[in-house]
């Protein structure tokens, strides 16, 4: 478990204050020495002004390696080439690739398709001058029609020049683990971190969860319904069942892990100090 990658990934406030408060809570998580910060990019590019300014902001006040989100969806290739550009000029040098979701109610329009076209041509016009991570699903993404063709996909991301993986959040230890294996059948040969979901909101988690199609398992679902009018109770099962989890992650092989922090940093510090990560 010796130097593990460790990451926190945020969203873009809207709200100048909040902002702020962001910096002061990132500030916090820079004692555990994360690899970087990601920064997500909204549906249909929504936030993209929003991304380049908070991901600046993070490079700049805490001198950390950021990795801005770009995702395909309502894109065209003109604007890729802006955003990053702007990115490359500001020392921005790691992106997470995405297809992103529909914004709801509006139309699809893109020039990408799928995030393996994203990729192919952001290594043609730039070469290796990004880092690029994407996204894994280890318990099926909602569109894929079967384990098949979710690995058929991945695979053409990698392809097409994938460095890395970053999966979806899952409470299921052993889906990650298959996953991995089932990499390995089909030639993936890349790092996979694993992404983990601090719980500390039991209706958000809960419509995240059906949205995106990660399985809380019922144990933990029964639990969250004890401690749902118990804020601190709530946060420290969750604390525990994240510890635990991400303890057998790099104990079995993990190279690392992704915190969704959804800007919250309370128990994603107490999960590292857990962990013996906090320097």
């Amino acid at each position: 478990m010796s130097h593990p990658s460790i990451s926190f990934e945020f969203f873009p406030p809207r709200n100048p204050k909040k902002i702020v408060e962001l910096m002061k809570s990132a500030s916090l998580l820079v004692r555990v020495k994360p690899e970087f910060f990601s920064v997500t990019f909204g549906a249909g590019g929504g936030t993209t002004d929003l991304t380049f300014e908070t991901a600046l902001s993070l490079k700049e006040s805490l001198h950390c390696p950021v990795a801005p989100h770009i995702s395909c969806t309502n894109i065209s290739k003109e604007k890729v080439f802006s955003v990053l550009d702007s990115y490359l000029e500001a020392g921005l040098e790691r992106l997470v690739v995405l297809r992103g979701d529909q914004p709801s109610g509006c139309p699809a329009a893109s020039d990408f398709p799928f995030a393996s076209d994203l990729i192919e041509l952001i290594r043609r016009k730039y070469g290796s001058s990004f880092f690029l991570d994407v996204a894994a699903y280890p318990e099926i993404h909602p569109e894929s029609a079967s384990p098949k063709s979710e690995m058929l996909n991945f695979r053409k991301k990698v392809q097409a020049g994938a460095d890395r993986a970053i999966t979806q959040y899952f409470f299921n230890c052993d889906a990650y683990f298959r996953f991995v294996d089932d990499c390995q059948k089909y030639g993936i040969d890349i790092p996979i971190i694993a992404g983990l979901m601090p719980i500390t909101d039991v209706t958000g988690l809960r419509r995240f969860s059906s949205k995106c199609g990660a399985e809380i398992p019922r144990w933990i679902s029964k639990r969250m319904d004890e401690y749902s009018d118990n804020r601190e109770a709530l946060g420290d099962f969750g604390v525990e069942v994240l510890t635990q989890m991400s303890t057998r992650l790099l104990e079995e092989g993990a190279p690392g892990i992704h915190f969704f922090t959804l800007n919250k940093t309370d128990s994603v510090l107490k999960i590292c100090a857990n962990l013996d990560l906090i320097r």
